[in-house]
């Protein structure tokens, strides 16, 4: 009875912890920060804006791309949900998209406990990452759709695993209107979720047919693809005196203090990955990063033809692009750390003493 006190009040910590960040980050941050959050607010409040007639419009074949049904579609569904009330939209919306990231958050996380993939100290400390994540909670308040598909991500895949069909085509649906590369973004959580590494190929096969076709770029594409990968994890680069000096500059910038150093936060996690595998041959946080960032870097290459260095390091290298990627990073990074101690513990036995079977499985299973 202790011990669920206990733990009752550590969850009630960290959720009020959270929501007092997110109040702080409400106060400080513009709702209609950036283009796509100015125009979605105007479509979901303007009455005389048709939602069918642009919808038509975006349908039809000059004008055909999934790309464009997620910015049609999203702020019409606002609109319905909360009439298209300025009020209610600013005001209500941030704290919807922050309530829905939470609850899929923990589903993400009771699963991954239900399935032996993390402890549930473990679990608590990624909890703790994912609430209390910077990215996350400026995105939450901000007209976008990031905090959405990250939850929307997590949900999917926690339902496949538990075999809720309803809810993950629901999801699906719902990401695919959203992110038309979603489905690769899940099979990268079904991954961290399962240890199977099927997710991960079937995730480089879904890319495979990509590169024939876009296939004059792809010489290009795989240049970029090492500094790509530094720029997504440090986005925006803390090691980037300018960064830290527009802080001075005002309270609401787009790229603030906590932004610099979660992103030194992440640059630690990949380190652990490299060490993960020099040390121990573990592969499954570095393939969960790799896959990540390839996926991003391929999106922005190929999707909005940025073939140049500045031109990639400008349209992938910020923080909104990562936004979905953060919870899977942190859980998958929480669990590597935990078969770290695994594999260090069994070290430690010496060569005449039986190790148990418990620790042998669980090294085993992302080796």
């Amino acid at each position: 009875m202790l011990l669920v006190n206990l733990r009752i009040r550590k969850i009630t910590a960290v959720l009020l912890a959270s929501f007092v960040a997110f109040g702080a980050v409400a106060y400080l941050t513009d709702f209609l920060a950036g283009t796509d959050a100015k125009n979605y607010f105007f479509r979901a409040t303007d009455e005389s804006y048709s939602p069918y007639e642009h919808f038509l419009w975006k349908s039809s074949l000059e004008n055909l791309s999934a790309l464009q049904y997620g910015d049609v579609l999203y702020p019409y569904v606002v609109r319905a949900v909360f009439g298209g009330s300025p009020g209610l939209i600013s005001s209500l919306l941030p704290v919807f998209l922050y309530l829905f990231l939470v609850l899929s958050t923990f589903y993400f996380a009771r699963q991954m406990r239900s399935s032996g993939r993390i402890s549930r100290r473990g679990s608590n400390l990624a909890l703790t990452l994912c609430l209390l994540s910077p990215s996350l909670l400026y995105f939450s308040n901000i007209f976008h759709k990031e905090a959405l598909c990250a939850a929307l991500t997590l949900i999917a895949a926690t339902a496949w695993v538990r075999k809720s069909i309803l809810l993950f085509g629901a999801s699906l649906i719902l990401l695919l209107v959203l992110r038309p590369y979603s489905p690769a973004a899940i099979l990268i959580a079904l991954y961290v979720l399962t240890y199977r590494r099927i997710y991960l190929q079937v995730f480089w096969m879904l890319l495979i047919p990509q590169f024939i076709i876009f296939w004059p770029g792809l010489i290009d594409f795989l240049e970029s693809t090492g500094i790509m990968m530094i720029f997504t994890a440090m986005a925006p680069n803390p090691f980037d005196v300018e960064n830290w000096r527009l802080i001075d500059r005002s309270i609401t910038i787009q790229l603030p203090a906590a932004f610099l150093l979660e992103g030194l936060v992440l640059s630690l996690i990949v380190l652990v990955g490299v060490y993960a595998i020099v040390k121990y041959r573990l592969l499954f946080l570095i393939n969960v990063y790799l896959a990540i960032v390839f996926l991003l870097i391929y999106t922005g290459v190929v999707m909005f033809d940025a073939f140049s260095h500045d031109s990639i390091i400008e349209r992938i290298a910020v923080p909104r692009k990562r936004v979905f990627m953060i919870p899977i990073l942190y859980f998958a990074f929480v669990s590597t750390l935990e078969q770290l101690r695994t594999k260090k513990r069994m070290s430690s036995y010496p060569s005449s003493i039986n190790i148990p079977s418990t620790a042998v499985s669980d090294s085993k299973m992302i080796s």
